[in-house]
Parts: structure tokens; sequence; C-alpha cells
């Protein structure tokens, strides 16, 4: 039965072709979209819990987004004066407030990475944000000569690398946590410090602004529960070249846009599986009319109604699997596509779901669309199975 099937639908080939497609192109914009909305949410719900800050403040020079700080990890040569971080923390309504120092592995050739990394360096007097990696290690703190490294930072072989003519013993990688620590190295503000100070490519930086122990990159701020986030931004910028930003509201901001663009493929892809939803029923529909003498035929030289009801229906869950297959294969390959495209254009925070996850995913739209193209062969196998064939053979249509 199977080869019979087959050699049908290859003779009715061009048809066939033209469905699968029109399957596959719904079924891969729908499995592309789900992805990368799926890996946004693990992100932003990921950055909520490991940020663990409400406002980021900044240089007012510094020409950078703040979505690009918190969730890209661009290397910034960014600095104000380390005096901020006092001032912002007593003002009212601040629980508490932490200051970071960015600096950058700069060229491949001064270190074993590879590409130009930000380097950030903690303070652990008052950080919370990296704190809870050194109770993964069991380690108060870090040592002047060990480091944290993110999980999207190139690989190492060694627990050991080289970075700025230092070497430095990598005390833990991090899992993805949807920011920008996870393209960042982190180390002792200190070690940071020293590492600015002795890069010759930063000595005109520093002149013009100062030594990197009186400077600071950024300002992390927790605010109390009942603080008023707009009132403290406020006063935050009143002190004077600096800009504040919301970390909820970059991230929505991101988000918004993010589901701009998912949303309006997903409504091409949902338009696009109707389309093909209702071109497969019409299609299986037709069966009745243009192969009813077929139909006909069989059931008069002694197949049983079941045998062709079974072969229509499986003519149609056969096709349809194809598609399904060709559009899961495409529409992963376009979620990858998309996920780099947007990333260089914007940073925000996006976990890449497990292969479990995406297996999960593909199978449960792979077995949907069984079950429709199933559904749709149902009223064709009914009526092709049900010819009468004296009738089919004298007449060339049913009644």
């Amino acid at each position: 039965m199977i080869e019979l099937i087959i050699k049908s639908l290859w003779h009715r080939r061009v048809q066939n072709i033209a469905l699968l497609l029109s399957v596959a192109v719904g079924i891969c914009l729908v499995f592309s979209v789900v992805l990368v909305q799926c890996g946004v949410s693990d992100g932003l719900i990921k950055a909520k819990e490991r940020l663990g800050a409400d406002i980021l403040v900044v240089p007012s020079g510094a020409a950078v987004e703040p979505g690009e700080i918190l969730y890209g990890g661009s290397p910034q040569n960014i600095y104000m004066g380390k005096n901020i971080e006092q001032k912002i923390a007593v003002i009212p309504g601040v629980e508490r407030v932490t200051a970071q120092f960015f600096t950058q592995t700069l060229t491949e050739e001064c270190c074993d990475i590879g590409e130009s990394v930000r380097l950030v360096g903690y303070d652990p007097k008052t950080d919370w944000i990296v704190q809870p990696w050194l109770e993964n290690i069991d380690k108060p703190q870090l040592a002047e000569d060990e480091i944290i490294v993110g999980g999207k930072v190139p690989t190492f072989s060694a627990q050991k690398i080289f970075i700025l003519e230092k070497i430095f013993h990598v005390a833990a990688i991090m899992e993805p946590s949807g920011t920008g620590l996870d393209k960042s190295i982190l180390m002792n503000i200190q070690a940071a410090r020293d590492l600015a100070q002795d890069s010759a490519n930063l000595q005109e930086v520093f002149a013009a602004q100062g030594t990197p122990a009186d400077l600071v990159s950024a300002v992390l701020v927790e605010i109390k529960p009942d603080a008023n986030i707009l009132d403290i931004r406020a006063q935050i910028e009143a002190l004077g070249q600096v800009h504040a930003f919301s970390a909820a509201e970059t991230k929505r901001h991101i988000y918004d846009q993010l589901t701009i663009i998912t949303g309006l493929l997903l409504m091409a892809g949902i338009l696009t599986v109707i389309a093909s939803i209702f071109q497969l029923f019409s299609r299986l529909y037709s069966l009745t009319l243009e192969r009813q003498g077929e139909w006909g035929l069989y059931l008069a030289i002694g197949a049983a109604p079941k045998t062709v009801a079974v072969m229509i229906v499986t003519e149609a869950v056969l096709l349809c699997a194809v598609g399904s297959l060709v559009g899961l294969v495409f529409g992963y390959i376009l979620y990858l596509w998309s996920v780099n495209f947007i990333t260089a254009h914007q940073a925000f925070p996006f976990i890449y779901p497990s292969i479990s996850i995406v297996l999960l995913i593909a199978f449960a739209i792979f077995l949907v669309w069984e079950l429709i193209s199933a559904i749709a062969a149902v009223i064709p196998a009914y009526r092709s199975s049900h010819i009468e064939p004296s009738l089919v053979m004298t007449r060339g249509e049913f009644d």
C-alpha cells in the first residue's frame, strides 16, 4: 500500500509540492518565532533574577545605549569620578549601591581570548550582583589573580588565561543569565584598574579624566520597595554629568520592540498556516471529484472501503509530515539567523532554549499539524470509500 501511495503522490507532484511548500512556509515562520519568543522570555526572567539593580548610572558623555551595557557586553571605556557612588548612596529611597569599572582586552595579541571582551571590575565590599556566583564556588571573594568568565565568552582549554600581559586563574564559568555579564569577564575592581592603568592604549583617556583609582564606569542602584524611581532618577541626574536609566524601563522598551517584530512574523506565519490549512482541506476534498474513477476501480477489484479510506488519510498525513519536517528544519535555521541579526543591531536579554525544549516545541507543532491533516482527510476518505463502483463506471460521477 505504501508503494502505491508514494506513486500516487509522485504522479500529482506539482500540486503536492505546492501544498507541501505552503505547509513548510507556515510552520517555518511559526516555529522560528515561537523559539525567539521563548528565548526572550527566559532572558528577561534570568535578567530580572540576576541583574538585581533598579537603576543604572553612567557618565553623561557615554555614547552608549543602556541596553548595550545591561545586555550587550560591548567593551566600553567610560568613566566618571568614583565619589558619585557615595553621593547616590545618601539619596533618600536608595537601598544600596555598588560601582563597577570597565576596561577591555583590546586586541587578540594581548590575550588568549581572540576578540575584544569587556572586563568588569566589581567592588567586593558593596557588590550583590557577582557575589552569588562566589557562593556557588565556595569562595568569600575572588583573589586578585582570579576571574569569573561569562558563558558567551570564547571558551578556554585550561584554567589559566593570559589577559593584557597578566596570568589569571578561571574560578568559574557562569551559566547564561541573559545580561551583559554573559559576554564579560569579572574580576576585582582593583585588578581591573591595574590592567587599565598599565594599558598603553588607555593612557590618553586617563590623562584627560584622571587615574583609574579615582574612576568608576557605572553605578548600579537598588531602591527601597516604597521609593519613587522617577524621583530618585531625577535626584541622581541633578548631581550633574551622569545619566540614570531605569533597568525595568530599558527591559520593557527592548521587549516592546521585539514584540512588534516577532508579532508581525507570527501573524504572517499564522496567516500562512491558515491559508495552507484551507488549501489542504480544499485539495483533499477535490480528491473525491478528481480520483473517483481510481477509488471506484479499487473497490471494483475487491479493495475494502476501509482500505481506500486508509490510503487517503495516509496520503494526507504523509504529505503534511514531509512539509512539516521541511518547515521545522528551515524554521530552526531562520530562528538562529534572526537571533544573530537582531543581536547585531540591538542588545537584548536572550537565552537559547535547551535542545529538549526545542524538540518538544517541534514535536508539538508536528503533532498538531498531523492531526489537522488527518481531520482534513476524513470527509474525502469517507466519501471515496463509499463510492458505488457500478455508478462510477457507467456515469463517471457521484450521485
